[in-house]
Order: structure tokens, then sequence, then C-alpha cells
């Protein structure tokens, strides 16, 4: 399975870090697509040509972008370990105080899932 985007972000409305390989516009997308994100869920849209998997808990969205023919089961894995090591790299209180792109930090972590998959 191919990720082409992934984010993660807060109260559905602040992106905190978000990697891509390639160019296009995701976040625009995205931007619109957390507007219809529910609270303690994980769900798909579909795109176009796309599938955007989600998993929303306490007010954190972990979000990916991939091809229509990716297993969604595969997507959710990969979005619950994402979310497994963001929490293990920033405490609760740091995620809720940062700031949008304050987690720069955090994208050779996004990085290395990603070219892993």
């Amino acid at each position: 399975m191919s990720i082409l985007y992934v984010l993660v972000a807060k109260r559905n409305d602040m992106i905190l870090v978000d990697y891509t390989e390639y160019t296009g516009n995701f976040q625009q997308i995205t931007i619109e697509l957390m507007k219809r994100i529910e609270s303690d869920t994980k769900k798909t849209f579909e795109v176009s040509d796309y599938l955007f998997h989600y998993i929303n808990e306490e007010e954190l969205t972990v979000l990916c972008m991939t091809s229509k023919d990716a297993q969604r089961k595969l997507a959710y894995t990969f979005l619950a370990d994402v979310r497994k090591r963001l929490l293990e790299v920033y405490s609760s209180r740091e995620l809720m105080n940062a700031r949008a792109f304050g987690l720069k930090t955090f994208t050779a972590e996004l990085r290395e899932k990603i070219v892993s998959e």
C-alpha cells in the first residue's frame, strides 16, 4: 500500500504536521474534509481517485491519503501506529499547546513511516 499524504491535526481545524513526497493540493482538500470529521470516530472519505482515511480520538486527528485500491485495514493500522508514536514523542500537554505546524520535528517520523509502508 502506498501512503501518499499524512497529517496530524487537533480540533479538526489546525494542522500540526504533515508530510508527502508528492506535489498536489492535499492540504486544501484535507482542510475541507476536516470540517466533516466527527469526534471519536474513524472513517474514510472518497475524493476523485483517492481515499482519505482518518482516526479522531480526544481532539487529535491522524489522516492519510491513499489510492482507491489500498486496503482500508492497512490504512487504519498505519494511522494507529502514527498516533501511538506521536503520543510517545509528545505529551498531551505539548500536543494541546502546539500551534499550527508546530510539530515539524515529527516530520522525519512521518517520512520514515511512509517509506516503510
